[in-house]
């Protein structure tokens, strides 16, 4: 495939359209929105089988459109990001605690997703890259919609994966637990944030909006706060830019625009809680979905001392900390969370992407998860490409993964981070390329 020219612009690449392009974008959607779970039930497939067939289907569509699979891996950028990805955990097949065959290939399929998110992006540009996220959105909301209105049409698929159903009325959608649904929102909104215009205000309101809304209705409390913090890094980062495109608007002025955007997350908080109130009951054991977000508008952290779900983390996150004592350097190998688990050497996941990765591949490791995430977002070349497509500053979406990181443990293994991480490259390598009169 030939280098991009001054005619390429990255709002439509370099303009091809590979025959395979439409395949490899259903398998993109299809993983980004959790929606092969369903497809494999359906097929009455293994849901581990579909995983394999789209590592086999990827692999050799990577084979045959070879002149282009070998421009993403003369990528240093991508190389960078795959040495980060298999560098540390491959150290655990000589100290780990057991080979765990799933979680090496999943970490292929990964890389695959980011290989041809990056391919969209260079092929169809920013365009290409927004009509994935924008069908990504739509079968997202069907899922949560469905997963309240019709919880039962999700019972089998909950039973291939040793999952339920019950969750007090809280959304999951095809993620198939809540605070699962509400980490790939996010990640959906700092997706859009990223492609989008959003040097135009509705393109901000809209995407923040929309994406609080859904996290609330997941109950995930630590993600609505996540979710709220992010938008305002956002609109501090609109605010920014604005101030410098009308010659440095009074810090009294960005204050009072910050201040109208908090109150109306704030009115928004209070109605959708109030509708929650009018149509669904208390729950058993979990906290129902009203409750959660009765205490989210009421700002209230008095149950967070007897909160079992809070506890039982802490106790997780204390019992990692033990383990990764013991092993500081090294860990216990790519999986180790799972295989510990199932060895009964711990009892829950820790919530927290930091500590996942330590019990992985050592402190190391830890570092290494984040720099996954910060290379393609931060790399040398990713402010060109920020001020081309004017989204928010990088730093945004670096605060809502160590946000996120604090409070989930499944963040790197959620489809949707390596479609973002994909498609900043490849439209990075584009504005890398193109002179600034073209970018857009």
């Amino acid at each position: 495939m030939s280098e991009p020219n001054a005619a390429v612009t990255l709002e439509h690449g370099i303009g091809a359209r590979p025959a395979w392009g439409v395949l490899a974008a259903a398998l993109l959607m299809l993983n980004a929105t959790c929606l092969f779970s369903f497809t494999a039930v359906a097929a009455g497939w293994p849901i581990a089988s579909f995983g394999l067939g789209t590592i086999l289907i990827l692999g050799a569509l990577a084979l045959v459109n070879w002149s282009q699979t070998a421009w993403v891996l003369r990528d240093p950028w991508f190389l960078a990001l795959g040495a980060l990805t298999f560098g540390l955990p491959v150290l655990g097949l000589f100290f780990g605690n057991g080979f765990d065959p799933r979680a090496y290939a999943l970490r292929v399929l990964y890389m695959l997703i980011v290989a041809y998110a990056y391919l969209a992006a260079v092929n169809g540009g920013l365009h290409a890259l927004r009509r994935i996220l924008v069908l990504c959105w739509a079968i997202s909301a069907v899922g949560m919609v469905a997963s309240v209105v019709a919880p039962e049409a999700f019972l089998y698929v909950a039973l291939a994966n040793d999952g339920t159903i019950e969750y007090a009325g809280r959304a999951y959608g095809f993620f198939m637990q809540p605070n699962d649904a509400a980490t790939n929102l996010i990640l959906m909104m700092v997706t859009g944030l990223a492609i989008f215009d959003a040097r135009r205000t509705s393109t901000l309101v809209t995407v923040c909006a929309i994406t609080f809304a859904s996290v609330l209705a997941t109950g995930s409390r630590s993600g609505s706060a996540i979710c709220l913090a992010v938008a305002c890094l956002a609109a501090f980062a609109w605010q920014k830019r604005s101030a410098r495109a009308a010659h440095q608007l009074s810090l009294t002025t960005r204050l009072v625009r910050l201040a109208v955007v908090a109150a109306i997350a704030v009115v928004a908080v209070w109605g959708i809680q109030r509708a929650f109130e009018a149509t669904i009951g208390s729950g058993g054991g979990d906290l129902d979905v009203g409750s959660r977000i009765q205490s989210i508008a009421d700002a209230d952290t008095s149950q967070i001392s007897t909160d079992f779900s809070v506890l039982s983390r802490l106790a997780a996150q204390a019992r990692y900390l033990q383990l990764i004592a013991q092993r500081p350097l090294t860990g216990y190998g790519l999986g180790a969370g799972d295989t510990l688990k199932e060895q009964g050497i711990i009892d829950l996941h820790s919530h927290n992407q930091f500590l996942e990765a330590a019990l992985d591949a050592g402190v190391f490791g830890a570092v290494a998860a984040l720099l996954i995430v910060m290379v393609p977002v931060l790399g040398g070349r990713a402010v060109a490409l920020h001020q081309a497509i004017g989204g928010p500053a990088g730093w945004v979406a670096v605060g809502a993964f160590v946000l996120l990181f604090m409070v989930s443990n499944t963040v790197l293994t959620t489809r949707m981070v390596y479609f973002l991480l994909g498609g900043l490259l490849g439209l990075s390598r584009l504005a890398q390329r193109l002179p600034a009169a073209a970018a857009r």
